[in-house]
């Protein structure tokens, strides 16, 4: 197991070491850990592939290695047991790509479930999942295999402020005609998760917001495109003009799709699945939510991102209040404003997006853990 070492041995097992959501939260948090008192080891389970987020991985972690999908899991398992890795933290749960079989031979001696998967892996070979009280309030606990490592303000860790600088200096943010949004006082309401989360019940609320807020803009991610031509046809059949509601194609790098975030007025959030990494990048636009809490993790990550960045009447309690909230800022200029000032000055005191002060937490959560299977409890 590596136990004689004087630094702990952590390993970060992931398909996703690429262009991709989990890269984009993790990356920073990587880069930062304690040099003194952790050795880090990336373990790539997926084919090579071209990403300014894998580059920087590989330049900055010596110990970044690649296990070819070729190789069994066996093999796999056997290669992070020789480099003596103490706790093993999975980056994938049950998402695309994940190889569970290689963690199912307990390479290291304590295991942990991480960010990819909000839920229980429901494994025995799981030893922890990393959560937070308002995605796993206490009477959640029973739903829940692992052991669970409490984080004190949000689960969720973001590599934004060291990524997305540019999007806090005005001169460099774009105009609302370069992505064919109306000038104000148009108020654009967004969202930009993939289409498939928007049920049937929420979008007729969003038709209703916007009936009541003159002049609103519902303005969407374009993915998949047979979704959007769906939504266009429901709102036809309910003589909604379709020409209010505009579908933003893919844009590229991500640092473009953060500044023209700052163009829109206000979030709606999704609710049977919220916006967990869009959540995220539209707070560190400066862009307010409107959110309800729900019953479980996916449901409940906008709660806690909402309440980490000192913002806690973003949350309604029910889709009624939800549509209130929305028409009330909406209409109030005044109002929004003064929120969305509010949020511009949190993101830059308040816990979610202060990546020093999440790696220290976790990694004191690591070293305990680690006393306490040493100590054999």
């Amino acid at each position: 197991s590596g136990a004689s070492s004087s630094r702990l041995r952590i390993g970060y097992m992931s398909s996703d070491f690429v262009d991709h959501p989990t890269a984009d939260l993790i990356l920073r948090a990587l880069l930062l850990h304690d040099k003194d008192r952790f050795d880090v080891y990336c373990y790539s389970i997926t084919n090579h592939a071209n990403s300014e987020y894998r580059r920087r991985l590989k330049h900055h972690i010596p110990n970044f290695k690649n296990l070819a999908k070729k190789d069994s899991d066996d093999k796999c398992a056997e290669i992070i047991a020789q480099d003596g890795i103490h706790i093993l933290i999975n980056l994938n749960g049950h998402t695309a790509g994940d190889r569970n079989g290689i963690s199912s031979l307990r390479p290291a001696p304590i295991q942990v479930v991480y960010l990819a998967y909000p839920g229980t892996s429901g494994a025995d070979y799981i030893d922890f999942n990393v959560v937070d009280d308002h995605v796993c309030p206490p009477e959640h606990r029973e739903f829940y295999s692992e052991k669970l490592i409490r984080m004190p303000h949000c689960y969720q860790v973001n590599s934004f402020n060291d990524l997305y600088q540019d999007v806090l200096r005005s001169e460099t943010l774009p105009k609302r005609r370069d992505h064919f949004l109306p000038d104000k006082p148009a108020v654009v309401l967004c969202n930009f998760c993939r289409l498939g989360r928007i049920s049937q019940e929420l979008f007729d609320a969003w038709l209703r917001i916007m009936r009541r807020v003159e002049g609103s803009i519902l303005w969407l991610y374009s993915h998949p495109r047979a979704a959007a031509n769906r939504l266009r046809d429901y709102a036809r059949r309910q003589d909604f003009p379709t020409d209010r509601i505009i579908f933003a194609p893919p844009c590229s790098p991500k640092l473009q799709h953060m500044k023209r975030l700052t163009l829109a007025d206000l979030y709606l959030d999704t609710l049977v699945y919220n916006g967990h990494t869009t959540a995220s990048d539209v707070l560190w636009a400066g862009v307010p939510i409107v959110t309800v809490k729900g019953s479980n993790w996916p449901s409940l990550v906008a709660t806690s991102l909402a309440r980490s960045v000192g913002l806690p009447e973003m949350v309604a309690t029910s889709l009624e209040e939800y549509e209130e909230m929305a028409v009330d800022l909406a209409s109030n200029p005044e109002k929004l404003q003064g929120l969305r000032s509010k949020l511009c000055r949190n993101r830059l005191t308040q816990p979610l997006f202060d990546n020093e002060r999440w790696v220290r937490s976790f990694e004191n959560a690591l070293e305990t853990i680690w006393k306490t299977w040493e100590n054999g409890e």
